[in-house]
């Protein structure tokens, strides 16, 4: 991607229309291909807000301005993006994760019932398998 505003999710987006890509105009978009995330995002309730926390203001103001131009050009985009619009916010949820993985000491408990070697030492699969007493 040529431009000085590169998006910073290049390297793992999947997306065919990148707003944030100056020659985007000459993509095409097939039904059913992936949309940009960071449009789903500015198209929900408080989506610019939390762009900016993630955004330079360069690549905000480029996705503001392009985000209309793609919407208009694909009817399958724009149908998707309504309905992303009614949808959590990513961002909000990748956030949550974050800090309860970080704030909770939660253990997953082991799946019952184990597999115990059989008194010769053999594999659980050969060997023979026996239930955990209760």
């Amino acid at each position: 991607m040529n431009g000085a505003v590169r998006c910073p999710r290049f390297d793992s987006c999947s997306a065919p229309i990148c707003p944030l890509d100056p020659e985007w105009p000459s993509a095409q978009h097939i039904n059913g291909e992936r949309v940009c995330g960071l449009l789903t995002e500015l198209v929900k309730a408080g989506g610019r807000q939390r762009l900016n926390t993630i955004l330079s203001t360069d690549q905000l103001a480029t996705l503001v301005r392009e985000a209309p131009k793609v919407e208009v050009r694909w009817s399958d985009v724009r149908r998707r993006l309504k309905a992303s619009s009614s949808k959590a916010s990513r961002i909000e949820r990748g956030k949550a994760l974050k800090s309860t993985a970080l704030s909770t000491n939660y253990e997953a408990p082991l799946p019952y019932p184990l597999p115990i070697l059989s008194n010769d030492g053999g594999s659980p699969l050969v060997g023979g398998v026996s239930e955990v007493p209760a």
